[in-house]
């Protein structure tokens, strides 16, 4: 059996990834399209700012239609960390194009580290 290799996803905010390492943000949001596609549960991913990196394992996955949608969940905000900054779409048109948060659907991935 052939093991795949793990995944590398890199987190563009230092602050976002400081709260991954001190295991206060427990979720990853991210649009559901290529790569994103193939992550499974249990799948191990590695999480990189800059030259560091940690590794995680997904626990569960869960998808919605919008960013809207998965703003108003209540476990997606637990899981963000107690972010002090407005999360909103505006908040994530710094990582995408408005037409790509328009036309893919958002999947939220929760995690613990490894």
């Amino acid at each position: 059996m052939k093991l795949k290799k793990p995944l590398r996803l890199n987190v563009k905010r230092a602050d976002s990834y400081l709260a991954i390492k001190n295991r206060l943000k427990t979720a990853e949001v991210r649009l559901l399209r290529g790569c994103i596609k193939s992550i499974k549960k249990d799948d191990m991913i590695y999480l990189a700012h800059g030259g560091d990196k940690v590794t995680i394992y997904v626990d569960k996955l869960k998808k919605f239609g919008s960013i809207e949608e998965m703003l108003e969940n209540n476990l997606v905000k637990t899981a963000s960390g107690g972010s002090r900054k407005k999360l909103d779409v505006k908040f994530y048109e710094q990582f995408y194009r408005a037409d790509e948060i328009e036309r893919h659907e958002v999947v939220v991935i929760f995690f613990r580290l490894g």
